[in-house]
């Protein structure tokens, strides 16, 4: 996978987005990209392109927990355009990639437009640089020449907030992920370094913030929508995390992953965060509501209720498929 630990520009682009018709939708994606240099600048004729929504249950584009449809097919069309082979990928807590974007609208427009939606299995074992970890990470993730990650911004009951740096938790295959809350989950700290290092394994060549509708309250899954109204994009998932983060109401400092991440040397100070924005000056989401937190750790118990719960959404999904 193309990408590495440095060489990133912390440029953060963000746009006004007033809603999700698919034309608006891509005008703002470009000009987005332009800010940033260009589709060339991140992509190159034959690239195999791993698009990474947040795609964590099968439900319509009415429930903010996944990446909006018309971000991802606009964001596969632009791919398209430049010559690229995206797919499709996530591994879904709840479901798989298909029925996830089944639920969403879109299987068969990207189909027909030549976008294979798959869920991110093949394991393969990798070592984390600098954390006493070794997961399974999927394989289509770590041979695509490049990831386009298509975030959602929402509240988290468990990681304060969520946005392109959690995102790529999902690159882990299955029920894996539970298994990491369990055996990291007794610190926030230790937990967010994982995911950061999960993160750096895989680093996305560009972040897509989908925050035109975003989730408050308690996400990711049980939160409301509310209305952000921008998407925002840039190469470094930290720094698109610093700057959405901020503009509803979070302090760096309040958010363990960004905590960790500063700790870490991988963030700059909020005053030094480039942007590009045409939101305005006084731009403010008082209304956002910030999720009542709960333990992170996932029990044995709870793991093996989680893994139950999913066999039997999957298996309804068979019957009703």
């Amino acid at each position: 996978m193309t990408g590495g630990s440095s060489g990133y520009s912390d440029k953060v682009c963000i746009r006004r987005c007033a809603g999700y018709s698919r034309e608006l939708v891509r005008e703002r994606l470009i000009s987005l990209i332009d800010g940033l240099g260009g589709i060339d600048n991140f992509v190159r004729r034959g690239d195999r392109v791993l698009i990474k929504p947040n795609l964590i249950l099968p439900q319509g584009p009415q429930t903010p927990a996944q990446t909006h449809p018309a971000v991802i097919v606009e964001t596969a069309r632009l791919l398209l355009d430049a010559g690229a082979r995206p797919f499709v990928g996530d591994s879904s807590a709840w479901s798989s990639a298909p029925r996830c974007v089944e639920a969403l609208g879109i299987l068969d427009e990207l189909k027909d437009m030549g976008v294979e939606t798959v869920s991110l299995g093949k394991p393969v074992k990798i070592r984390l640089e600098g954390c006493d970890a070794r997961p399974y990470v999927s394989r289509y993730a770590l041979e695509a020449d490049r990831i386009f990650n298509l975030a959602k911004l929402k509240a988290h009951q468990q990681m304060v907030f969520s946005c392109a740096v959690k995102n790529m938790y999902g690159v882990m295959t299955d029920k894996r992920k539970s298994l990491w809350h369990y055996r990291k989950g007794h610190s926030l700290s230790e937990f967010s370094g994982f995911v950061i290092a999960l993160h750096m394994s895989v680093r996305p060549t560009l972040n897509i913030v989908d925050a035109v509708i975003s989730m408050h309250g308690q996400g990711p899954i049980r939160g409301s929508g509310i209305d952000t109204g921008f998407l925002a994009a840039g190469e470094n998932a930290f720094t698109c995390d610093l700057a959405c983060s901020g503009l509803v109401g979070y302090k760096p400092d309040e958010i363990p992953i960004l905590k960790e991440a500063q700790t870490m040397g991988l963030l700059p100070e909020y005053g030094e965060c480039e942007t590009d924005s045409d939101l305005p000056r006084d731009y403010s989401c008082p209304d956002f509501t910030k999720a009542e937190q709960t333990p992170l750790r996932f029990t044995l118990p709870r793991i093996i209720k989680s893994v139950m719960r999913q066999a039997l959404i999957m298996l309804h999904l068979k019957k009703g498929g």
